[in-house]
């Protein structure tokens, strides 16, 4: 069952509900430039990308991160999500950003029993 969320999935795999997001809507411009007087020439593409900014909350443990970045583990994956600013449920090609993880608990010796740190990612869409 998919969650009642923004994010609902990530190749096909519910996403866990991050502590917070936001998404970035932007422009991709073709071949703008300045001229010799300083005047902005935009040739803006007609399609809107989309940049995601996740964080989860601290406390996951190494089985709920390992999922996660097993969903993560490729050069591209596919995120359907919901867009506030259209209110459509949308598919977008994404990659992702640097993953940096910060273990703030180990319980064992064997490292098995680990809790980390809020782990921030982005998504960002092709």
């Amino acid at each position: 069952m998919a969650q009642v969320g923004f994010i609902r999935t990530i190749n096909s795999t519910d996403c866990p509900m991050p502590k917070s997001l936001k998404m970035v809507e932007y422009t991709l411009d073709l071949d703008s430039h300045r001229s010799a007087s300083g005047l902005l020439k935009r040739n803006p593409l007609p399609t809107k990308k989309h940049k995601f900014f996740l964080t989860f909350p601290q406390g996951m443990t190494k089985t709920e991160l390992q999922a996660l970045l097993t969903q993560l583990n490729s050069e591209s994956f596919v995120v359907v999500y919901e867009n506030f600013i259209t209110g459509a449920t949308t598919n977008a090609t994404c990659y992702h950003g640097d993953i940096e993880i910060t273990p703030i608990w180990i319980k064992n010796e064997a490292n098995t029993d680990v809790l980390f740190d809020d782990f921030s990612i982005n998504l960002i869409e092709y």
